[in-house]
């Protein structure tokens, strides 16, 4: 029945036509209003002025991301927008290159099928909505991997070449999901079929090239010293010096939460996918379902490396292993329509319900997920229209109040930790006025003299040692401390935000709140 649907003419303008259109409206009219994350204004600092050494963006630089987006801000004027836009672009591409993609590992059942999984994947379809590089990753993820197939099926120069291009370029985008490529990479190249030296050399000319593509402006802009300085450095905060204070509790929270993200983000196409295994077990069956060795490498090797090899870095973040769900999306789709056949071999009429609901429940369950699924606190949110929503009206609301409540000449602003959803980085984007600072921030390991990060808009961005307030200039210390900003601390005034959501501030005029502060080693007051 669905070969006759799909035999029908008029099904591929419909197909292409209903889930293309879906897609742009349901990324584009639920977008953030907002920059999302902290990693997203600093993209958006990056369109204006890109440098790496100030974080704008953070290392390792994502210049082909980056530049696209200014290309589209060219002529949106908005960064948020313009990183949305190659967001919902890319999502697009995603979508082809999808269907593509599973049409040739399987059939064009399993390509359609895994279209529509694709656009109703709540992962997916939440980093369609920010201003984020992990779709546009995933989607050249997706790329890589239709070349990497076609290499493997057909085992030509020119489809060696065009695979060594695109890997290549993938580390312009991000280049950890290059890294974790690499093994199947070195697999198709050396013990797929026969392995001809002549290949390896095409290859590598194709890989090296097209990755200094993106390496030498890099080096251009930044310096070689400079450039690798920064890349050790936000390495050594963000991965080392993790694993020396929180040692192998780190990895146990790595671990789990990617796998929690892989629950949220695949909900009932994980047992979907155990259950599909079971006819290649059992004994009855095996005989009957051979296993393809070569799509089982294949597979493989495209998503083993970053289950093991991400918790062992460093997973923070929904986005960091989004490049694997397209790839759980295709196993899916291959999925449903196997256990669809294996039930009809006893009852066609089952297998045929069998098939229609669980391509329901998935469809059903990541819409569904999407919308009601709440967001967690605002360390790791979920991948979720409400955390969209939450974050948006957080950031609303700080802004407004602080512009409201507060004057930039008289007032500073102090955050003393990384607050990736409401932290210094907003202040310095949506709050260009005010002067910003920040206590020891772990995104960069700088001068341990220099203990304070001060940024005022696009024009400032220095460390200091401390934080110097003139008394006659300064009347207010607006507060977002964990450490500072706690119930008990009796110096603290407030200004409600609504909602029982109160923004807290030190009054300089006050004498016992002054004789408090002057007793931190981070604030010189000069009277």
């Amino acid at each position: 029945m669905i070969e006759k649907i799909l035999s029908y003419k008029a099904f591929y303008p419909i197909y292409w036509g209903v889930t293309a259109a879906s897609l742009i409206l349901s990324r584009w009219f639920l977008k953030a209003n907002y920059l999302y994350h902290w990693d997203s204004v600093q993209f958006a600092l990056s369109l204006k002025d890109f440098d790496i050494l100030h974080h704008q963006p953070h290392p390792p630089g994502y210049i082909i991301y980056v530049y696209l987006s200014k290309a589209v801000n060219y002529f949106v004027n908005d960064p948020n927008i313009a990183l949305i836009t190659v967001g919902v672009l890319f999502s697009l591409l995603g979508l082809v290159l999808i269907v593509n993609l599973a049409t040739q590992i399987f059939n064009r059942q399993v390509g359609y099928l895994a279209g529509i999984l694709f656009l109703v994947n709540p992962a997916i379809w939440f980093h369609g909505l920010v201003a984020e590089v992990y779709i546009v990753e995933a989607v050249w993820v997706l790329l890589v991997l239709l070349l990497a197939y076609k290499y493997q099926s057909k085992r030509s120069q020119n489809n060696l070449i065009w695979l060594g291009v695109a890997l290549g370029l993938l580390g312009g985008i991000r280049q950890v999901a290059e890294i974790l490529l690499l093994p199947l990479v070195i697999y198709l190249v050396f013990f797929n079929k026969k392995y001809k030296p002549k290949e390896l050399k095409i290859f590598l000319w194709s890989w090296i090239g097209s990755n200094l593509i993106w390496f030498v402006p890099i080096i251009y802009f930044t310096g070689f010293s400079s450039y690798f300085y920064a890349l050790s450095t936000i390495t050594q905060a963000t991965v080392w010096n993790l694993y020396t204070t929180k040692g192998v509790n780190l990895l146990i929270d790595n671990f789990s939460l990617l796998w929690q993200i892989l629950k949220i983000s695949l909900s009932i196409q994980i047992p979907i996918l155990i259950m599909a295994l079971l006819p290649y077990i059992a004994g009855e069956s095996r005989n009957k379902y051979k296993v393809k060795k070569p799509k089982v490498w294949f597979f493989a090797l495209a998503i083993i490396p970053g289950v093991i090899l991400l918790p062992l870095m460093i997973v923070r973040n929904p986005g960091y292993v989004l490049y694997l769900i397209p790839i759980f999306i295709i196993l899916s789709a291959a999925a449903i329509k196997f256990l669809g056949q294996v039930t009809a071999n006893w009852n066609l009429r089952f297998g045929q319900v069998v098939y229609a609901t669980f391509f329901v429940g998935v469809v059903f369950a990541g819409v569904v997920g999407f919308y009601i699924t709440k967001p967690l606190d605002f360390k790791y949110t979920s991948t979720s229209l409400a955390s969209v929503k939450a974050i948006d009206s957080e950031i609303g609301q700080l802004v407004s109040s602080v512009n409201s409540n507060f004057n930039s000449e008289a007032d500073i602003i102090f955050v003393n930790q990384d607050l990736v959803f409401r932290g210094l980085r907003h202040f310095q984007y949506y709050l260009p006025e005010f002067d910003v600072y920040s206590y020891s921030p772990s995104a960069i390991i700088h001068d341990p003299d220099k203990i304070i990060w001060h940024v005022k808009g696009p024009s400032i961005f220095e460390f200091k040692n401390s934080i110097a307030i003139d008394l006659n200039k300064t009347e207010k210390i607006i507060i977002f401390s964990e450490e500072l900003n706690s119930a008990s601390n009796q110096y603290l005034s407030e200004e409600n935000l609504g909602d029982n959501h109160p923004i807290k501030y030190f009054d300089l005029q006050n004498k016992e709140t002054l004789d408090y502060l002057k007793q931190d080693i981070r604030f010189v007051f000069n009277e």
